[in-house]
């Protein structure tokens, strides 16, 4: 089911949740988001620090941070903050209770990191950028470096990504290219939209894309889409390991092969 070309039915809302009407957002819980991400950045901050590298009032975080520890999403140790496992455990919630590719997902990558030693990895596409949403180490696997559960990346940069983006609807497939920014994370990174555009075709008729030293030097990763039965894309599974290993015949034929049984398997147990 992989390798057709996509429909252009609605696949999920427009990439950065474009097309709000005027006067809908609220600017005290925009505040609130501003402060938790600063404590992810920040690593476990004063209030001051927050205000400073925020530009808001010592006063009005506060008040946001007493709030947020009342209600549980925001731990103070001793004059520190820090996000609560609140947001793991609703995180978790979402990826079991509403993500019904996960399970089959997850079954299907602890198989292949069995069979392969590799970082193996399941990527969900929100918004207009992928999220890895989860992530089997083989006996073999390398600390992940760039990538990690819960990471949020630009599409074009992993080959699940890219997988995932090759298969989505025209539509939509545009708008995130025209968006993107191709900062380069390596020499090997796509840097314009004409060599992405013609390497997505290439995926389309492959069925499988792959990222050769785009993320990380001397890391190589192969990405396959799964798709539903009216051909929209739910995600993408992919492997990463050092280029030593993820090399020649193996690379090129095997590991595709691999990756097309494993996401035929997961397609069949949506049905």
């Amino acid at each position: 089911m992989g390798s057709n070309q996509p429909t252009d039915k609605d696949d999920g809302g427009s990439p950065g949740g474009e097309g709000r009407p005027e006067g809908v957002l609220v600017s005290s819980v925009a505040k609130s988001i501003d402060i938790i991400e600063s404590l992810r950045e920040l690593r476990e901050p004063t209030v001051s620090e927050v205000a400073t590298h925020l530009g808001y009032s010592v006063s009005s975080v506060y008040k946001h941070l007493a709030t947020l520890e009342d209600r549980g999403y925001v731990v103070k140790d001793d004059h520190l903050y820090r996000p609560s496992l609140r947001f793991f455990e609703i995180g978790s919630e979402i990826n079991r209770q509403w993500l019904d590719v996960y399970e089959p997902a997850r079954t299907a990558l602890e198989e292949l990191a069995q069979e392969t030693g590799e970082n193996c990895w399941l990527m969900i596409e929100e918004q207009g950028t992928g999220v890895m949403v989860c992530n089997v180490s083989g006996k073999d696997a390398l600390e992940p470096g760039y990538f990690y559960e819960g990471k949020r990346a630009e599409l074009y940069r992993s080959a699940a990504g890219k997988a995932i983006l090759a298969n989505l609807s025209q539509d939509k497939r545009n708008k995130i290219i025209e968006s993107a920014e191709f900062d380069k994370l390596t020499e090997h990174t796509i840097a314009s939209r004409e060599t992405l555009r013609d390497e997505l075709e290439q995926i389309r008729a492959d069925g499988f894309a792959v990222n050769d030293e785009e993320a990380q030097p001397n890391i190589r990763a192969l990405g396959a889409p799964i798709m539903d039965v009216d051909n929209r894309v739910l995600g993408a599974i992919s492997i990463s390991g050092p280029t030593s290993r993820i090399s020649g015949e193996y690379y090129e034929t095997e590991l595709p092969e691999i990756l097309a049984e494993k996401t035929n398997i997961i397609e069949i147990k949506l049905l």
